[in-house]
């Protein structure tokens, strides 16, 4: 299993590079402007985000958009564990594991039972809902712990028919391309 899921993780990190800034920025408003509409994100007052990595849907506009008027947090890897910090107007964010960013970290993480919504990256998804990550489990362990629900964010081309996936693997309640809604719940 581990094997056929790096070959996907292969082709999907090959996939990424065919695109060009400029595309992801402009589909990804596509993407943003579908989340922005989801019932699961309107009535969402506190919702996990995540700052993109190269060839993921470009965040960063939601983010400055919605940060005066919803709670917003991001992700930290710390101790090979995710945990979520506030992100509010004017927040500093600072280099953190694997090329991401984050706010500084504070002493003492966010409860996850605040959050309402949690919006995930991923190398690829299928209509199913199962995720494929970048290969670490961060999201897969925290998101174990949750009850809320769960959306997938990613351009179309992510969209698969089938991902590989296991019993670690937790699936999306929702998948949000720049073209469609896969509704899941």
């Amino acid at each position: 299993m581990n094997s056929l899921k790096e070959r996907y993780r292969q082709e999907m990190r090959q996939r990424h590079k065919e695109y060009s800034p400029e595309w992801i920025d402009s589909h990804s408003n596509y993407a943003l402007g579908r989340l922005e509409n989801d019932p699961l994100f309107v009535y969402a007052n506190h919702i996990a985000l995540y700052y993109p990595l190269a060839g993921e849907v470009n965040t960063i506009p939601l983010l400055e958009c919605w940060k005066n008027s919803k709670a917003l947090f991001l992700p930290l890897v710390s101790n090979m564990n995710l945990h979520l910090l506030p992100y509010f107007p004017g927040t500093k964010l600072v280099n953190g594991s694997f090329g991401t960013m984050h706010p500084e970290p504070i002493p003492h993480p966010i409860p996850t039972e605040c959050i309402d919504l949690i919006i995930v990256p991923g190398l690829a998804f299928d209509r199913q809902g199962n995720r494929l990550g970048r290969g670490k489990g961060f999201y897969d362990r925290f998101l174990s712990k949750l009850s809320i629900p769960r959306i997938g964010l990613c351009f179309q081309y992510q969209l698969l028919e089938e991902v590989p996936f296991n019993k670690e693997d937790i699936p999306m309640d929702e998948i949000i391309t720049d073209q469609e809604t896969v509704c899941l719940i």
